[in-house]
């Protein structure tokens, strides 16, 4: 007898053994059972018919399932099975075998249905169809006085189980501190007999089925200590469990009629033993004390049954709380399901097959647009909101999947209650019976509206791209990823004199045998998802001749969004890149004029600043020095003009060299800051110079045009600065190990750059206020030489 199931308690009780005059008393109450048992309701469906279902359970599990004396499957789990096929009409064969054969022939396909304990390990492993019963397991012992009460006083006591079933697994989980040494039994009822010989201290297993195994052992008085409470289901194969949904209903039946008490009643109330000659031996030598034995008998009757009722009562109990937890965590699960199907916009069905019933969730019912208080609930009226164009296949599919059996998956439109057309994807699959007849059709219909829109989008666009290709105002082709020919435009064929040639399905090195490499392998980066263009490229035509043309080469994907070929398209522009060089010729020339010439207007004004500096330095009054200092003045910032037109024509001209000296970038910033000081001291503003600690003291650079650079911007922020401060920073901007980035910057607080003027604020002779009132004035060549040179 190897033991399946375990349970959980607070105290220990007793199995006591029934005397012998209690034998009378369950003579005079068998025919009571007997009669109750006549008036029980009977199974109410039709005959058996169709496949058989297999049930396997234990050979020797008693009270769930063992063979009687004659050979036949008795134990509560197989008349319940026997119930619940007779409920649901069904065949049913009862096999029972070794315990560790039957789970071999279970996992192999051989049988349909078992009993299992429900753990995590068997909820992945197998489909739970439904919970039958919640059993204890526990630990009972001979030594009433000295049986531990607590799991805690299991340590150091021998508890005799078999290795291999729950039992043995939940002893073992216990903490050290608890874990009992552990004595193996091939069954309870060795188990039992090594508690009896003195080889454990108890017995481990179901707690029914040791107080079967007592019972037969003959064994009273054993104290009994809870384990845990485990609950019992009908379990089959995985992916087969909703061919067994009717076992559920079969077992919802079995509990409104009454009939799954009297299935406990029978089977699950452990009787008292057989009478033997010892149990005749007291009451037959005290002949003169009948009647003081028949009273001892009905106390201890009285006894055992109170005990007995003590024992169901907790184990109905427990079994109670737990339905509750169950039904409480299934209407989680169903809150969580309704939810999910409002956020996933996915709503459920279910059509009872041979009926016009349909059964629609509430998120279902939402997306039909119809009101579930006034939803009549019948198939013609889910129809009847079906697209008119598409009713047709949609009726003809869910026949199909009906009368075949097959998955029916499919999208249609429906018109909701308040005129809008929305487009459904539908799946269902056919439930059926164990004996295999088509019951009901289950199914899920997502609103796919969005998704379908934008497949209509998609469309139009291929559309578009189409008519764009073929007329599109540049050269463009399409090829694939062997580069043949999809599509192209007229200009294509204009661009390339292929007039009158055939394109479509041709390769393209074809066409163009002696296409240059770098043009090779931008068509396989583009074949690798790369995009490749060219601004401005010299192509060698076939007579010789070259043209200037502007090209990109990109990847077009397909549904699944691989590379399906590439996109080439061509512009010519030769014409625009020879009237830009003509320019930049004119342009070049242009300023080596400027250049030569502010040279020869600058040598002539240098001898008038000097003159004018030696003429300063005489004895004048103070008019004339007055006069002398305004030529000074004005032939510096003449002079000043023509180093700045000579700068930008040299710049414009090309011909402008940067010096690469080692220099202190600090250090030639404060020379530039100084050079400032007066102007910005006669104006009370402050001028200072922020110098980051991680600027190196030396870099490689033109010191003269950074000073340059950083003289013009300090000219502008003091000129337009009336109050405040200026400040020059110089910063890191970037750092490598042999080279660095300085950043130099000039911030005032003066009366900044109207956002209008910013676009054409480094332009030559150019000025942010143009208007005739403007208060400061300037060449505008500045910031536009500073932005070259940086």
């Amino acid at each position: 007898m190897t033991q399946r199931a375990g349970g959980a308690g607070l105290a220990p009780s007793t199995i006591t053994r029934w005397p012998l005059a209690l034998a009378t008393i369950a003579v005079l109450c068998a025919p009571a059972r007997a009669l109750a048992g006549d008036e029980r309701p009977g199974p109410t469906a039709a005959s058996p018919a169709g496949p058989v279902v297999i049930y396997g359970g234990d050979r020797a599990f008693p009270p769930y399932e063992y063979r009687d004396t004659d050979g036949q499957p008795r134990g509560f789990d197989v008349e319940l099975v026997r119930a619940l096929a007779a409920q649901a009409g069904v065949r049913v064969e009862i096999r029972l075998e070794e315990w560790w054969t039957l789970l071999a022939d279970f996992d192999a396909g051989r049988i349909d249905l078992v009993s299992l304990p429900m753990t995590e390990e068997r909820a992945r492993r197998y489909d739970l169809v439904a919970q039958t019963w919640t059993f204890q397991q526990e630990v009972v012992f001979a030594d009433r006085a000295h049986a531990p009460r607590r799991l805690e006083d299991l340590a150091g006591r021998r508890i005799a189980v078999a290795p291999g079933t729950l039992t043995h697994t939940l002893l073992t989980e216990l903490d050290p501190g608890r874990r009992p040494e552990l004595v193996p039994a091939d069954e309870l009822p060795d188990a039992l007999r090594a508690v009896r010989e003195g080889r454990a201290d108890g017995a481990a297993g179901n707690g029914l089925a040791l107080r079967a195994a007592a019972r037969d052992a003959g064994m009273s008085e054993l104290a009994e200590l809870p384990l845990r409470s485990v609950p019992y289901a009908l379990a089959t194969a995985k992916g087969r469990g909703r061919a067994f949904s009717w076992v559920g209903e079969a077992l919802n039946r079995l509990h409104e009629t009454g009939q799954f008490n009297h299935l406990v009643e029978d089977h699950l109330i452990i009787r008292p033993g057989p009478v033997t000659w010892r149990d005749f031996a007291l009451p037959l030598g005290l002949g003169s004390g009948a009647l003081a034995t028949i009273g001892i008998a009905a106390v201890g009757w009285t006894r055992v049954l109170r005990g007995q009722v003590r024992a169901r009562t907790r184990e109905l109990a427990q079994s109670l709380a737990e339905k509750d937890a169950l039904a409480t965590s299934l209407q989680d699960r169903e809150r969580q399901l309704q939810d999910a199907q409002q956020i996933a916009q996915v709503g459920s069905w279910e059509w009872t097959l041979g009926t016009d019933e349909v059964r629609c969730s509430e998120e279902l019912l939402r997306l039909l647009g119809v009101d579930p208080a006034t939803f009549p609930g019948r198939r013609e009226a889910l129809l009847d909101l079906v697209h008119p164009d598409d009713r047709a296949d949609v009726g003809e599919a869910v026949r199909r999947a009906a009368a075949e059996g097959r998955p029916l998956e499919l999208d249609h439109r429906i018109v909701r209650g308040d005129g809008q057309v929305r487009h459904l994807h539908v799946r269902a699959e056919v439930a059926g019976t164990g004996a295999g007849a088509v019951k009901r059709l289950v199914g899920t219909a997502q609103d796919i509206t969005q998704r379908k829109l934008g497949e209509l989008a998609v469309e139009r666009e291929r559309e578009q791209l189409r008519s764009i290709v073929s007329h599109a105002p540049a050269a463009m082709a399409i090829l694939d990823r062997e580069l043949r020919y999809v599509a192209h435009s007229e200009r294509w064929l204009k661009y390339w004199r292929l007039r009158g040639r055939p394109l479509l399905g041709r390769r393209h090195d074809e066409l163009f045998p002696g296409l240059p490499e770098p043009y090779r392998a931008a068509l396989r980066q583009a074949l690798e998802g790369k995009v490749v263009t060219r601004r401005e490229d010299p192509f060698p035509l076939g007579d010789g001749s070259t043209v200037y043309i502007r090209w990109t080469v990109h990847p077009w994907r397909g549904a699944s969004r691989a590379v399906d070929g590439v996109v080439v398209v061509v512009q010519n522009i030769d014409v625009l890149v020879r009237a830009r060089e003509t320019a930049r010729e004119a342009s070049r020339l242009k300023s080596e004029f400027l250049a030569n010439m502010s040279h020869e207007i600058r040598t002539p004004l240098n001898g008038v600043m000097g003159m004018t500096r030696l003429l300063i330095d005489t004895r004048l009054d103070r008019q004339q020095r007055e006069y002398a200092e305004m030529i000074r003045e004005s032939g510096r910032t003449l002079l000043d003009l023509v180093s700045d037109i000579l700068d930008f024509s040299k710049i414009e001209a090309g011909r402008l060299e940067l010096e690469t000296l080692a220099f202190d970038p600090a250090l030639a910033a404060e020379e530039a800051v100084v050079a400032f000081a007066e102007r910005a001291h006669s104006k009370g503003l402050e001028l200072t110079v922020d110098v980051d600690p991680e600027v190196p003291r030396s870099v490689v650079g033109d010191r003269g045009r950074l000073g340059q650079v950083l003289s013009n911007l300090l000219a502008n922020a003091v000129k337009f600065t009336e109050r405040g401060e200026v400040v020059a920073r110089v910063g890191v901007l970037e750092e490598w190990e042999d080279e660095v980035v300085v950043r130099f910057s000039v911030r005032d607080s003066g009366v900044g750059i109207p956002e209008t003027a910013l676009p054409r604020l480094f332009q030559p002779f150019t000025q942010a206020d143009t208007s005739t009132t403007r208060r400061f004035g300037s060449t505008g060549l500045g910031l536009a030489i500073s932005k070259r040179l940086v």
